[in-house]
């Protein structure tokens, strides 16, 4: 079922790249773009925007050029001049970019390979999460109350076998300063801490008054650095 509204919702992707509006959202989208590009590749007679031709420029054109100019390019030498003068021509230059912008948000759908591991508090019951057996991009780890050593093993043995691309740690606030100075750690992620007390609240790390400010239970993310 998710994987089939995936399906659909890439069609609908392509549908609205293909589909070009009557106007335009913003006009920068053409005339700090293709506007300049094309002016270049096809010698058309354009308007180049002052954020290009100014004697201090701040616009750079290698953006445009990697988005628009390739492409702009291939379709000259395949003779994209023979359709001039037919409808074709100026739909083709309208959703060239954006076939190109389409086609590298697919590389954006892959999915990421993620560990989230529950230390030295409950985790709450695997039911709730909804996690199938098909589900292989996310892993659930209970490290239970295990001291030091035995938790950097299995951390090892962890990143060794399923080389997660995130780990998110739920750990109780006093766990946070030795668990974030592992060396499996230091060594293949980078270690951000992010304090909450929703929605995993933990009994034995009770919030608390320290020296007139509220302490949480921190909840921690891994950003990897493969």
């Amino acid at each position: 079922m998710k994987l089939s509204c995936y399906y659909i919702l890439c069609a609908v992707r392509i549908i609205f790249t293909l589909l070009p509006q009557t106007g335009y959202i913003h006009p920068d989208e053409h005339f700090q773009g293709p506007e300049i590009v094309y002016g270049d590749i096809f010698n058309f007679k354009i308007h180049q925007a002052w954020e290009f031709t100014d004697e201090k420029p701040i616009r750079n054109i290698v953006f445009p050029y990697f988005i628009t100019g390739f492409p702009s390019l291939v379709a000259n030498f395949l003779g994209i001049k023979y359709l001039h003068g037919t409808f074709l021509f100026p739909y083709f230059m309208l959703v060239l970019p954006r076939i190109i912008m389409c086609s590298l948000s697919f590389l954006n759908d892959s999915r990421s390979n993620s560990a989230v591991i529950f230390y030295k508090t409950y985790m709450p019951p695997r039911y709730v999460l909804g996690l199938t057996e098909r589900q292989k991009d996310i892993s659930i780890h209970d490290f239970a109350g295990i001291d030091e050593d035995g938790l950097e093993d299995l951390l090892n043995s962890l990143i060794l076998q399923s080389k997660p691309q995130y780990v998110y740690a739920i750990i109780p606030h006093e766990t946070s300063i030795p668990i974030q100075n592992l060396f499996v750690f230091q060594k293949n992620y980078k270690f951000v801490a992010r304090k909450c007390l929703f929605p995993h609240l933990s009994t034995e790390s009770l919030p608390k008054l320290n020296f007139g400010k509220l302490t949480y239970a921190e909840e921690f993310k891994e950003a990897t650095e493969y």
